[in-house]
């Protein structure tokens, strides 16, 4: 009886994926290389600053799901990765590369970044749909055409970031600090940007039809005007808003509320001489 039951276990133990036990692992940077598998690790706390995790040919790093908390990843090379439902909360991503490469892109959807800190950081292209970036830092960073649908980037840092042509449509952006950053044809439908502060931001042609402003700050400190012209202001309130020195002509549409002693007059905000 003893023998049969030591033969059980033993069979027990070769039959059991090797998987169970690798994500338990402690694993050494230099055992982590581009192109590796590290689903559902446990990579707490981990130093990988300036890893190389970028993808080659058609093939990416897979860290979904992982746990990356805390983790250092700054310098690291993280194209094409896929960090889908990864916790980055409080890591630090500053000046890493996250941008796509070839057909694939760095896919970030469904990830927690409250806290990270994401300074200086290449987002080009990235996909950030349904993120969590509550509190992020990503001052400075490149945003280029990033896709960050349904984002909640509340009380986020986005100054002097360069978010060209992205899409922000449905996203929370409650108090994030846009503040001279060129957000020119960003798409900003239906989201939320009650009290975000956008001093001196560029927001030429850009489509905030549907958006919430109420309370937003618009005030441009040094003369330095935040540019609204082109951009779509259908079904916007902008009442209690702050415009001073706003440059916005040739509207799209012009928004459904102003503050008072402000006018839409040909397609442009204007105050009124009355």
């Amino acid at each position: 009886m003893k023998r049969l039951i030591i033969f059980f276990i033993t069979c027990f133990f070769f039959l059991i994926p090797t998987t169970t036990f690798s994500n338990h692992r402690k694993l050494e940077k230099r055992k982590i290389k581009q192109n590796a598998n590290l689903q559902h690790y446990n990579l707490r706390n981990i130093d990988l600053r300036e890893a190389n995790l970028r993808n080659a040919m058609l093939d990416y790093s897979d860290l979904s799901g992982s746990n990356l908390k805390s983790a250092d990843l700054s310098g690291a090379s993280l194209e094409s990765s896929n960090l889908r439902y990864t916790n980055l909360k409080n890591a630090t991503l500053t000046n890493s590369n996250l941008k796509y490469s070839e057909i694939d892109y760095a896919n970030l959807r469904n990830a927690n970044l409250s806290k990270a800190n994401l300074e200086g950081s290449d987002l080009s292209f990235v996909d950030l749909s349904f993120a969590l970036l509550i509190n992020a830092n990503l001052n400075g960073s490149k945003l280029k055409n990033a896709l960050l649908k349904n984002t909640n980037l509340r009380n986020a840092v986005l100054s002097n970031a360069n978010l060209q042509n992205s899409f922000f449509i449905n996203s929370d952006l409650r108090n994030v600090n846009f503040s001279n950053s060129n957000m020119e044809e960003a798409n900003l439908k239906n989201s939320n940007l009650s009290g975000a502060k956008l001093v001196g931001t560029n927001l030429r042609s850009a489509n905030l039809s549907g958006a919430k402003l109420v309370g937003s700050n618009f005030n441009s400190a040094n003369l330095t005007r935040v540019i609204l012209n082109r951009a779509d202001l259908s079904n916007v309130d902008l009442s209690g808003a702050s415009l001073k020195n706003i440059q916005a002509n040739n509207l799209m549409a012009c928004p459904d509320s102003l503050p008072i002693g402000w006018i839409c007059e040909n397609n442009s905000l204007k105050q009124s001489l009355i």
